[in-house]
């Protein structure tokens, strides 16, 4: 795979303690080379590097099959439960017409959730049974060649941040999936198969099992954006 190096200079440093906080049930942190690795939250879920190509800033992924898998938990399993998906993108693509998957779990097919970007917006899917309910972003919030923290919260309804910023265009009142199939997270891609890779660059993802407010959202991109900008 050939890679074009388009990330500007930065001193890397530490992020949070996510294994000290107990609704975070999955955070990778940093510094994950190798072909697998142990997450930092408190789960320590054995995840697995498929083709996406370490970096000293996070994950490089080529926009076709990329992906980092983490294999099934309970802890993923959110059925009526509220949670929160996040993390850091840098976007080579502008995902203009084309799915680029930050996260997906489950399956259209009996129930899942996904959170992608395609045609300049934003998008957080809930599914059940063949069937979809949506939270959008405002259009035009897709740019390129800049770190960006993308947030989405669920609770009956999606939100969707940028940089803390509450972008939401509009929601669904979101399925609550009577049941998920024991599939595997992908970070990075699709579920169930690692389609779609994100296009760019990502990393410091987050799943948090309740829906954080605006003000915990912008707590921290604070305390990470010296990482990135």
């Amino acid at each position: 795979m050939t890679m074009t190096t388009y990330l500007p200079l930065y001193t890397k440093g530490k992020s949070n303690n996510w294994a000290a906080d107990p609704s975070c049930v999955f955070a990778p942190g940093l510094n994950k080379d190798g072909a697998t690795f142990r997450s930092d939250d408190k789960y320590g879920h054995l995840c697995t590097k498929s083709g996406a190509l370490w970096t000293p800033t996070g994950f490089y992924s080529d926009g076709v099959d990329d992906t980092v898998i983490a294999p099934y938990s309970s802890a993923f399993d959110f059925t009526t439960q509220y949670f929160t998906c996040c993390m850091w993108i840098y976007d080579l693509f502008a995902a203009q017409n084309a799915n680029k998957f930050m996260f997906g779990f489950g399956s259209y097919a009996v129930g899942g959730w996904d959170f992608f970007a395609n045609a300049g917006r934003y998008w957080f899917k809930t599914y059940e049974s063949g069937s979809q309910k949506q939270s959008i972003s405002n259009t035009g919030v897709c740019d390129l060649y800049k770190w960006h923290f993308l947030c989405a919260t669920r609770t009956s309804k999606g939100v969707i941040y940028k940089d803390g910023i509450n972008i939401t265009a509009s929601s669904d009142t979101l399925y609550d999936p009577t049941s998920l199939p024991t599939r595997s997270l992908y970070v990075g891609s699709y579920s169930p198969s690692p389609i779609y890779s994100w296009y760019g660059y990502w990393a410091l993802p987050k799943i948090f099992n309740r829906a954080l407010s605006q003000g915990e959202v912008c707590s921290i991109y604070d305390s990470e954006k010296s990482l990135f900008i």
